[in-house]
């Protein structure tokens, strides 16, 4: 049986009573889900990060921190969000106001590996983060030696802790300015 439809509204009702949206109405939607994960999407495909470790170069896998890089990944899965891996990249092109150097963080290597395998960079992006946290937290030259009777308070920070934290929120800015 058929019903007469009479308003625009009533139109879009289907004879079972459910809205059809339309191809514009789909639009819409996908741009709302876009916009509201927050540069959250992470490559499907990147699993197993530290596996990747091997694949880089002898004289760059040698600068990472191994220890710290297993205990940030023991879930196995890639971290770093494009938006988290924009904000990261953006702090450390302003390390020169910190009297650090971008190169020390893997900031080449990260901009040759763009589009390239997904689990190297994730693990890169971490060295890079962990490493200006140590940088921040401690200076890169180490106080004590340069006199003996150096010694001040450091404050306590478990950088693979708060980098984990960080992107587990999607709050990696808010951490890095803590530093």
């Amino acid at each position: 049986m058929s019903r007469i439809i009479s308003t625009p509204s009533q139109q879009r009702l289907s004879a079972g009573g459910r809205r059809r949206i339309g191809v514009p109405g789909l639009c819409v939607i996908v741009a709302i889900l876009a916009l509201t994960t927050g540069g959250t999407a992470r490559a499907a495909s990147c699993t197993e990060p530290m596996a990747a470790a091997a694949g880089l170069a002898g004289d760059l896998r040698a600068t990472l921190d191994l220890g710290a890089l297993r205990h940030l990944y023991e879930a196995g899965s890639c971290l770093w969000s494009e938006g988290d891996a924009d904000t990261l990249l953006a702090v450390l092109g302003r390390a020169g106001r910190e009297g650090l150097d971008a190169g020390d963080y893997h900031v080449a290597d990260l901009a040759d590996r763009a589009g390239q395998d997904s689990r190297q960079r994730d693990i890169l992006l971490s060295d890079a983060a962990l490493r200006y946290a140590r940088d921040m937290r401690d200076g890169r030259v180490g106080l004590e030696s340069l006199a003996e009777d150096i010694d001040f308070r450091r404050p306590s920070i478990d950088p693979v802790a708060g980098l984990g934290d960080a992107l587990r929120r999607h709050a990696l800015g808010d951490w890095l300015a803590s530093l």
